[in-house]
């Protein structure tokens, strides 16, 4: 085989490849729990979304925390007794509309026209600030997540899957 005349490139090429492949650290993923979920094991969900409704709102969060938090019972029922109460206020920020401009809407998406015929994708701001308190009153956790999106629905869930996130059950992989 060319390039592999003399022992001595041999054992530099092998030494080579010995170092490169001896030199790789196992990768760890992991994620530590925002709350002591044997503490905290069950949590009241209530938001406070004006522009898409409350609700609705507190209803995904809560689906979504049933599928993924270290909480072993979610609930949007105030009259259960529960370890954690967790309150979350979303804001959307609408983007301001120009003079002459139309919003179009189709199939979820809204856009902006001008009269010029010229568009441009609409982006909504959205805020969640939540704060998560003990059955005696106690602040155990709270947090703010920001993020930004083509609908007002869009946003909304998606700053909401950014709370459900930081109440993800903790792993190590």
């Amino acid at each position: 085989m060319k390039g592999f005349e003399s022992s001595g490139s041999r054992a530099s090429w092998i030494g080579g490849l010995a170092a490169l492949l001896g030199g790789c650290a196992p990768l760890t993923f992991s994620n530590s729990s925002a709350v002591d979920f044997e503490q905290y094991s069950s949590v009241y969900v209530t938001v406070s979304a004006p522009d898409v409704g409350g609700e609705y709102a507190g209803e995904y969060l809560a689906s979504q925390l049933r599928e993924s938090s270290g909480f072993s019972l979610v609930t949007t029922d105030p009259e259960v007794v529960v370890e954690l109460e967790l309150h979350i206020d979303v804001r959307v920020t609408l983007p301001p509309d120009p003079p002459d401009v139309i919003i179009a809407i189709s199939s979820g998406d809204e856009t902006r026209i001008d009269v010029s015929g010229e568009s441009e994708s609409l982006d909504y701001d959205a805020t969640a600030a939540y704060v998560a308190r003990s059955a005696d009153g106690a602040v155990i956790d709270f947090g703010v997540q920001e993020d930004t999106s083509y609908s007002m629905l869009e946003v909304v869930h998606d700053v909401l899957d950014q709370v459900d996130l930081h109440y993800m059950r903790p792993y190590r992989l």
